[in-house]
């Protein structure tokens, strides 16, 4: 599996060596300056922290899927893809 790593700004250089070290990740594949793509990574119980505390998303993809193959993004929009919850605002 391939980790995906993104950030709301430049990534920090030694948060994702961590993460890579961590996910024993193959290589380490840019993205553009706000993503990366560690190679051949696996799962660790900290990885949800671990994003958290350096302000990452993240999201595991089947080896040879690129995100330009997706069709379809779902996610859930209060406090996630925008900054206010929807329903108090109704």
């Amino acid at each position: 599996m391939n980790l995906i790593l993104q950030g709301a700004g430049p990534l920090s250089a030694a948060a994702i060596e961590l993460l890579a070290r961590h996910a024993r990740a193959k290589a380490v594949e840019p993205i553009n300056t706000h993503a990366v793509r560690l190679r051949g990574a696996q799962p660790f119980d900290d990885l949800a922290q671990q994003c958290r505390d350096a302000g990452l998303d993240y999201a595991f993809m089947p080896e040879g899927l690129k995100l330009t193959d997706m069709k379809v993004f779902i996610t859930d929009m209060d406090s996630t893809l925008i900054n206010i919850e929807c329903i108090d605002e109704i």
